[in-house]
């Protein structure tokens, strides 16, 4: 599309001003399917209240008008998991500080994202060995079950802390969703970071339990967790329980001088057994909104880290993004790079409200080799991925794009976080993946133009 189009311009002159076109980016892609959920989402609004939206600036214009009308219109939708309906939308009178969302209402995270408990595959942990384990969406549920029970064996109650500090694997994401359905309260730090990080973290939230494991490669660099874990467990006194989860080479990490600790299947042990005849189903703690989900950490750059409190329904705004501006749905697939510290870790597991397949990866595919980052999408299917601006930009420098090999049939959407993309990076992946996404790079259906 060249810089004269007159839809072009329409797009964007809301943007930018008349004189000042030529900094305009360029539109790389035009979806092809227009059927997509934000069109629905559309109508749906438009039965819902009797209107109709001659354009999708006049739809965008009443989304944030009308903004309690407009979440209430996403949790019907979305049709989201409750036990009591809420009164009130949003309480207008009510101040930034002391605003309070979907009054009297009673859910559970945890339960939002368990709706689905079939054969479809919820999550599919891999590493650089291609140690492939796909998880369906009835096996999450019921590792689920089998965690929540372990942990309320432990004593563990609604308000509880529990911490987490391990490379991206699955039993992070099993073990933060059984803290949800009990109504407890999870935290994550970087397994990047070191020994005196982590504890200027935890110290703050004084967790019960830690789900760790043992070291790791990311990047090119070691990561030896071993022997940062005795000294982080020994200066936590609230710990009650440290669950190890070893790696494929079945209890290879020797941790008998690590305070407290535990294997995770010793852990989950007498639960499993517990449970293997009992239909009962998993008791999700029915909560308020705006109850404690998860404490995220700032970097720490100016002072101590500092602790950002997340609701049981964070995952919320997810569903918009993910839902109605990726267009996901429970055919796609999506790849996660982040483990558990990043706030995009957090993001990606909300996106199984939406019934997808997560693929976790435990490691750096694209430091691995020149090409197994896209050996990964061709293989899983993966249809959006989420990669660092930092990492785009080491696949620019080293040319590491994906070759005639790849057919990336399934990718729809390539989007750099975390950090702005520098200019370069886009051409880089316009040119070699002819897909990107970002707050400088957009992909509009083309009804949207007309």
């Amino acid at each position: 599309m060249s810089l004269g189009d007159d839809k072009y311009h329409r797009f964007f002159k809301k943007m930018l001003d008349e004189n000042d076109l030529d900094r305009l980016p360029r539109i790389v892609y035009y979806p092809k399917n227009e059927e997509t959920q934000l069109v629905r989402f559309q109508r749906f609004v438009e039965k819902e209240h009797n209107i109709k939206f001659s354009d999708y600036w006049k739809f965008h214009e009443w989304t944030y008008k009308n903004f309690p009308e407009f979440w209430d219109c996403v949790w019907r939708f979305f049709d989201i998991v409750h036990s009591k309906p809420y009164t009130e939308v949003y309480d207008r009178k009510n101040g930034f500080e002391s605003m309070e969302w979907f009054k009297g209402a009673r859910l559970n995270y945890a339960e939002n994202l368990l709706k689905y408990r079939d054969s479809k595959v919820a999550i599919i942990a891999t590493d650089y060995e291609d140690n492939d384990d796909p998880v369906t969406y009835k096996e999450l549920y019921e590792e689920v079950r089998v965690y929540a029970k372990a942990m309320r064996d432990e004593g563990i109650q609604k308000g509880d802390n529990i911490a987490c500090y391990m490379s991206n694997k699955k039993e992070a994401v099993i073990a933060f969703l059984a803290t949800a359905a009990i109504g407890a309260v999870w935290s994550g730090t970087l397994p990047l970071l070191g020994t005196k990080s982590v504890l200027s973290r935890f110290e703050q939230i004084k967790p019960k339990i830690l789900f760790t494991a043992g070291n790791f490669t990311f990047d090119d660099k070691k990561f030896n967790l071993m022997e940062r874990l005795h000294e982080i467990t020994a200066d936590i006194p609230s710990l009650e329980r440290v669950v190890f989860c070893p790696g494929k080479k079945n209890r290879d990490e020797d941790i008998s001088g690590i305070n407290k600790c535990i294997y995770i299947s010793d852990f989950l042990k007498r639960a499993r057994e517990e449970l293997q005849d009992d239909p009962r189903e998993l008791e999700f703690e029915q909560l308020p909104f705006d109850h404690p989900l998860s404490v995220s950490f700032t970097s720490g750059t100016t002072g101590e880290p500092k602790g950002l409190v997340h609701s049981a329904g964070m995952y919320f705004a997810s569903l918009k993004d993910f839902g109605l501006h990726h267009n996901c749905t429970r055919e796609d697939v999506l790849y996660n790079q982040s483990p558990v510290g990043w706030i995009s870790w957090n993001m990606l597991v909300n996106a199984l409200h939406l019934g997808l397949t997560l693929v976790l990866y435990d490691g750096d595919p694209v430091t691995e080799s020149p090409t197994r980052f896209w050996d990964l999408v061709d293989k899983f299917g993966i249809t959006s991925t989420y990669l660092w601006s930092s990492t785009v930009e080491f696949m620019d420098v080293h040319g590491w794009g994906p070759t005639p090999k790849h057919s990336l049939k399934t990718l729809k959407q390539l989007i750099p976080m975390g950090s702005p993309v520098k200019p370069s990076s886009f051409e880089f992946l316009t040119e070699k993946s002819s897909l990107a996404c970002s707050a400088a790079q957009f992909m509009v259906p083309l009804k949207y133009l007309e």
